[in-house]
């Protein structure tokens, strides 16, 4: 008979022991179920991030694409080089040449190692509104009023260059995958008159509206304060020297219409002798109106033009003489009635006879 209370004690120890490896069992079977699980999720995520990598990459390949096609669509539309700056506006624009150029633009560039294709109904002109910020499609339409802009999707989908085969992501039924991108350009009002045309001359406003499209009229500003030599309001010290040089290498600074300009009164000969000696190389004739320098000039509203003033329009004139001695100096024009391109301006600006011809990506 066993007395002490240890009698059970190997069996005890046994009975334990079983218990431990049965756990030990169940738990290794636990692992491996986690294992595989973990495994699972492991691959799931790894075929996440490497499809998705592939994925972004292409939808940047055709955004850049997009955006190239556009920009060039648009600036096919008005496809205005070299001198002379300011030319007659386009009207209607080169549409079918803008649609041809967004595609071919567009197509010289390669998306997942295949050149990018672009059907013409993925061409779409149209107005894009500077002022809301919107794009309205007007692909029947082909005007200055309703055409300054292009919009261009490239797609590789399973209707257009093919769809993006996918990698790890089959493992889990997902073959491949469709990926868009889309850009707008447009053209529009200049933001400001560009570095290099000259633009020399500010017009007092209430007198401009005395004027009639087509007439002639001429700058006295000795006589009355009608106009004024002008230069950015960034140059406080504007000098005959200066305006020459502007004059005789086509190259007045920017005036943004954002800033002002400064006005300087009284007739400089030296000033008109080089206004007069670029103004047969420049002139053209332009029908309805006669042969001249056709410039675009920043109208001021102010009395006195001795002073700084903002730029409340700008309005395009064509230059025919220029008489710089005797007692009567002056600059004679014909009043124009637009619009007009500027070569290099930038788009941008409030409604005015000026328009840009260089393109700018809005969506």
């Amino acid at each position: 008979m066993c007395t002490d209370g240890f009698c059970n004690r190997p069996l005890r120890r046994n009975l334990n022991m079983k218990r431990f490896l049965a756990i030990i069992k169940d738990r290794r079977g636990m692992i491996g179920v986690l294992t595989a699980v973990s495994l699972f999720m492991f691959v799931g995520l790894l075929a996440i991030v490497i499809d998705l990598g592939h994925l972004h990459a292409v939808r940047n390949e055709l955004q850049r694409a997009a955006e190239a096609g556009a920009l060039a669509g648009t600036r096919a539309l008005f496809p205005l080089e070299g001198y002379p700056s300011v030319v007659p506006a386009v009207d209607p624009p080169f549409c079918d040449l803008g649609t041809a150029k967004a595609r071919e633009t567009a197509g010289a560039n390669l998306s997942d190692g295949a050149s990018v294709t672009v059907p013409i109904s993925d061409v779409v002109r149209g107005w894009w509104d500077w002022t809301a910020n919107t794009f309205t499609p007007k692909p029947a339409s082909c005007s200055l009023a309703e055409t300054n802009a292009i919009q261009v999707t490239a797609r590789r989908t399973e209707a257009s260059g093919g769809p993006v085969f996918l990698t790890l992501a089959r493992l889990f039924g997902l073959e491949s995958a469709g990926v868009v991108a889309s850009a707008t350009a447009a053209v529009g009002y200049v933001s400001g008159l560009p570095p290099g045309p000259f633009n020399n001359i500010a017009i007092q406003a209430g007198w401009l509206g005395t004027l009639t499209v087509g007439g002639t009229f001429s700058f006295s500003p000795d006589h009355s304060d009608n106009s004024s030599w002008a230069g950015p309001d960034s140059l406080p010290n504007i000098n005959a020297a200066l305006l020459k040089n502007w004059i005789n290498n086509n190259s007045s600074p920017e005036m943004p219409l954002t800033g002002g300009v400064n006005l300087i009164n009284g007739w400089a000969t030296s000033v008109l002798m080089a206004l007069q000696s670029q103004l047969g190389p420049n002139s053209k004739t332009y029908p309805g109106y006669g042969t001249g320098w056709l410039v675009v000039l920043p109208v001021v509203n102010v009395i006195k033009m001795n002073q700084s003033a903002p730029i409340v329009a700008l309005q395009p004139v064509i230059i025919t003489n220029v008489v710089p001695t005797g007692g009567n100096k002056r600059i004679e024009f014909i009043l124009y009635g637009g619009p007009v391109s500027v070569i290099g301006g930038t788009p941008g600006g409030p409604v005015s006879l000026v328009w840009a011809t260089r393109p700018k990506l809005v969506q």
